[in-house]
């Protein structure tokens, strides 16, 4: 049974996860190891110092190797670490955007730092699937963009442009490769990719502008144990 907690009670909590949380502000690996309890590989580490340094960063690593799940942990230990800030995850579906903010949630849930650090309002805590908020008035929230477009055809042509893109993105499904990229596909060819190109175009216009930054890329490939016991600058081990 939860116990109940006064609202004094509730504040002297927050005090002392406030305290916590600030303790290691700045030290990423001692931060979400302390506060959560996750703990952080070079590469995790050295993408988060990129973030502190650059205000726009895109990351073209291969699979598996981590891209969301550090974005999102950068994200929330920014939102905690400074107050008044507001993020908003965006994409065609509300539950798409949902996916990325559970590991906000789910950090929260295995924190009591970060729980005892959420807003109460009316005696209701402020965390829910697609939002929470922190009680130094930092918050989140999950959206979908094709809940706000209309299916009818707009006469407008900017809208008309946008409810085509907002069609094409979700017309856009990843198939699985041998290799370590993941190649694409029209779910449905009619309906073209000619704007999602575009778009894309748009994403590499700023990198290569130097408006966007590109993070260190990690590769990744499958080796059995016996091929990285062989490797050696001399050649196999067993030639030595």
């Amino acid at each position: 049974m939860t116990q109940h907690l006064s609202a004094a009670q509730r504040l002297e909590l927050c005090q002392v996860s406030e305290r916590e949380i600030q303790r290691y502000a700045g030290d990423h690996a001692m931060w979400h190891k302390h506060v959560h309890n996750v703990e952080l590989d070079a590469m995790r580490v050295l993408k988060m110092i990129e973030m502190d340094e650059q205000d726009n960063t895109i990351d073209f690593s291969c699979r598996r190797t981590g891209k969301t799940a550090v974005k999102e942990m950068w994200i929330q230990e920014y939102m905690a670490t400074h107050s008044d800030q507001e993020l908003g995850v965006v994409a065609p579906r509300e539950a798409q955007s949902i996916t990325n903010l559970t590991y906000h949630t789910d950090a929260i849930r295995r924190s009591a730092i970060l729980e005892n650090f959420l807003l109460y309002k009316g005696g209701r805590k402020q965390m829910a699937d697609a939002s929470y908020q922190f009680s130094n008035r930092s918050k989140a929230g999950a959206f979908g963009i094709m809940a706000q477009v209309d299916d009818e055809p707009s006469a407008d042509p900017v809208m008309a442009d946008m409810q085509l893109l907002c069609r094409q993105l979700v017309n856009i499904k990843s198939v699985p490769t041998k290799g370590a990229y993941a190649s694409y596909k029209m779910v449905k060819r009619q309906v073209g990719d000619d704007l999602f190109d575009a778009f894309m175009a748009m994403v590499w216009a700023f990198v290569t502008r130097g408006e966007c930054h590109v993070q260190t890329i990690i590769a990744s490939r499958k080796q059995t144990r016996a091929q990285l016991l062989g490797q050696s600058p001399f050649g196999t081990l067993g030639n030595l």
